[in-house]
């Protein structure tokens, strides 16, 4: 888990600023000290490699982030200059944009009022981790375009712009070999990625002057209105509505990543993950997204693959259920039977999406039988609904997996079967 102690130096963002420094100068906009009062820089020191080892064995006065300044910093002219760029290469954010005017979007996203060290923290962002600015800047066009949805007020807006931007920044603080695409992440590394909102949260109070709102929008940008979100696990009422926009938003550039362009296969996704979502929000995505249907660029799936997957999925549906409630039936501490029983509500909005798309309510020899010889758009239906999910149900197990390492020690040993369960039918092997 990251150090949440601002003044501990962490060593992957220490390995990002120093990865900065191989190609641009990164300089001490101040004397850096140590919490015991020794000089660790003089103010305009270049920092290198040398120094690394240096700068982590001791705890500072103040956190690093505040003591850099970067030659070449990001600007807010090429935060929009990138924006532009991203509204011509996707239709999609285009459609989303459009009902309140893709100039007056872009206006608000120029508007976002960026501290030194935010904008030293973007930089850092842009220049060690590939597309995370490229991501930051479409989450940030969305919500923007859900706010306005919202009818949010002109200080949320800008509230809301500058929490889009930042609100990935605590993956600054976490090894950039489990953010990899590629990497499949353990449930240990789990946790320490679900912690992100916080340290962003954290960084936002303890190193900016932007304000206690936009740290909690930031916190809140992966908590869902079911309760099925992190790091805390709100409900509704305790989100705030520019959280719920960010949230929307962060999902839906998920979402873009995992399907193809396709009116249905978005709608299909939308529908299974609407339950953690205000319903204005989801409104306005599917007013947007599906508007106009084209079954173009579907996969190509055979119907034995489409019967495996679907076989799988309701085996381990069963086996979860089953798990949920031995665990539940055999808890002898309050706080552990409240935490399975809330995994057991949740689990059972995925079956219940399941339910609504009416493949969890056909028996399995009907379905082979409807399958047979199916059309290819009707097989990618059948697809994107295994397909989403099989992504609650890692979402499920994380937001449990999060839950249980709080508890003590005793209890997260009776737990251990039921996160085995739940971590096995997790890696989304789905044929095609």
């Amino acid at each position: 888990m990251p150090d949440l102690q601002l003044e501990n130096p962490n060593p992957h963002l220490l390995d990002r600023v120093m990865a900065l420094a191989d190609s641009k100068e990164v300089l001490a906009a101040e004397d850096i000290y140590t919490d015991k009062g020794i000089k660790l820089l003089s103010r305009g020191s270049q920092l290198d490699r040398a120094m690394q080892e240096r700068l982590l064995s001791h705890k500072l006065k103040r956190p690093l982030v505040q003591s850099l300044s970067v030659a070449e910093q990001i600007t807010g002219e090429a935060l929009g200059l990138l924006a532009q760029i991203l509204l011509e290469e996707q239709p999609m954010l285009v459609r989303l944009c459009a009902p309140y005017g893709v100039e007056s979007l872009l206006a608000d996203l120029a508007a976002a009022p960026l501290s030194k060290v935010s904008l030293l923290l973007l930089t850092l962002s842009q220049r060690t981790e590939g597309a995370a600015m490229r991501h930051a800047v479409m989450v940030s066009l969305i919500a923007l375009s859900l706010g306005r949805s919202l009818r949010l007020s002109p200080d949320a807006m800008r509230q809301l712009a500058v929490a889009g931007l930042l609100h990935d920044i605590g993956e600054l603080y976490i090894d950039p070999a489990v953010l990899a695409a590629s990497h499949h992440v353990t449930q240990e590394e789990w946790r320490s990625l679900a912690v992100h909102p916080v340290v962003g949260h954290r960084l936002i109070l303890e190193t900016t002057d932007l304000g206690d709102m936009v740290a909690r929008i930031v916190l809140e940008h992966h908590e869902r209105i079911d309760g099925s979100g992190y790091p805390r696990g709100l409900l509704e009422a305790a989100i705030s509505p520019a959280g719920q926009a960010l949230a929307a938003a962060e999902m839906v550039v998920g979402l873009l990543g995992k399907v193809s362009d396709s009116g249905n296969r978005l709608d299909l996704a939308l529908k299974v993950v609407s339950s953690g979502h205000a319903p204005p929000v989801m409104l306005k995505l599917r007013d947007s997204l599906v508007a106009e249907s084209a079954m173009c660029g579907l996969p190509l799936y055979s119907s034995e693959g489409v019967i495996g997957a679907l076989d799988r999925l309701v085996g381990n549906l069963d086996i979860i259920h089953n798990a949920l409630i031995r665990s539940h039936d055999e808890a002898t501490v309050a706080e552990t039977r409240e935490l399975v029983a809330g995994a057991v509500e949740r689990f059972g909005v995925i079956r219940r999406a399941f339910l609504r798309t009416g493949l969890g309510s056909i028996p399995a020899a009907e379905i082979r039988t409807l399958l047979a010889d199916t059309p290819a758009e009707e097989l990618a239906e059948a697809m994107g609904i295994v397909d989403e999910l099989n992504w609650r149900v890692r979402e499920l197990s994380r937001a449990v997996s999060l839950r249980i390492s709080m508890l003590p020690v005793d209890e997260r040993n009776h737990l251990a079967p039921l996160l085995s369960t739940l971590a096995d039918p997790l890696a989304h092997r789905v044929p095609a």
